[in-house]
C-alpha cells in the first residue's frame, strides 16, 4: 500500500513534466489502436511510422491528476495531451531524420521518420532491425530496451521507471505479477485496459511484407527476446 500511494504521489508531483516526456513513452500507453510499421528498402534505410491513442481509463487517469489542485478550464480540456515538439526532439535525439508528428485527436498521436543505413548499429535503434537484403528481423529485448532507456537522459528514465515494466528493468516477472502491480499503483481500470491492449507491427522490404498482432503486455514482460521475421 505504501508503494501505491510513493508512486501516485509522484506522478502527481511531477505531472507536468510527465506530460512532456509522455509522447517518448506513447507505444507503452497505447490502446488496441497501438500500430508500428517498418519499411526498408534495398539501401538499408527503414521507413518508421507510428500511431497510437490511449485508452479510456489512462486518460480519465490523467484528466484525474492534472485536475486535482487546478480545475481545468474548456481550452485546457480540448489541449492535446502530446506535445508534438517534445516529441519530434526526443526523435532527433535519437537519430531518426525526415520527422513529422500529428496529433489528430486529444489523446492520440502519430508520428513517421526515416532511419538511415541500419548497418550503423552505432544508433541504438538500428540495432532493433537486421535487413539482409531478402529478409528483415525485428528484435525486442530487456538488453535493447535497456540500452535505449540509458541512452535517455535521466527525467525521461525516472519516467520509464514509472511503469515497472519487466522489459526495462531487466526483472524477471509473470504477466500476472506485472498487471497485479499496474493494478495496485494506478487501478484496476489501467491494468484491465493494459490487458486488453494489442500492438500491430508491420513489417515490409522490397516484394514482401507481413503483419504481427501481438499483446502489449507480452511486449513490456519479455524476459529474453521477441523476433519478428519476414522473409
Amino acid at each position: 500500500m505504501s508503494i501505491c500511494v510513493k508512486q501516485n504521489a509522484r506522478v502527481k508531483k511531477n505531472f507536468k513534466p510527465f506530460l512532456i516526456i509522455l509522447p517518448i513513452l506513447a507505444i507503452l500507453l497505447s490502446s488496441c489502436n497501438g500500430q508500428i510499421k517498418i519499411s526498408v528498402d534495398k539501401a538499408g534505410n527503414a521507413d518508421i511510422e507510428f500511431a497510437s491513442s490511449m485508452g479510456t481509463a489512462l486518460e480519465n487517469l490523467i484528466v484525474s491528476l492534472s485536475s486535482s489542485d487546478n480545475p481545468p478550464n474548456s481550452s485546457e480540456t480540448e489541449t492535446p495531451f502530446f506535445d508534438s515538439s517534445a516529441i519530434k526532439n526526443s526523435l532527433t535525439h535519437s537519430g531518426l531524420k525526415n520527422i513529422q508528428v500529428k496529433t489528430p485527436k486529444r489523446t492520440s498521436v502519430d508520428f513517421s521518420a526515416q532511419l538511415p543505413d541500419l548497418k550503423n548499429k552505432q544508433n541504438i535503434l538500428a540495432q532493433t532491425l537486421k535487413f539482409t537484403g531478402s529478409s528483415l528481423t525485428f528484435t525486442i529485448s530487456p538488453e535493447i530496451a535497456f540500452q535505449i532507456k540509458n541512452s535517455m537522459d535521466e527525467d525521461v528514465q525516472s519516467y520509464i521507471d514509472l511503469l515497472m515494466a519487466p522489459v526495462f528493468s531487466g526483472e524477471s516477472m509473470q504477466l500476472s505479477e506485472y498487471t497485479e502491480l499496474v493494478s495496485s499503483v494506478y487501478g484496476q481500470q489501467i491494468a484491465d485496459e493494459l490487458l486488453a491492449s494489442r500492438i500491430s507491427i508491420y513489417l515490409s522490404i522490397p516484394g514482401k511484407s507481413k503483419t504481427f498482432e501481438v499483446p502489449l503486455t507480452q511486449l513490456l514482460t519479455v524476459s529474453d527476446k521477441l523476433e519478428f521475421y519476414l522473409n
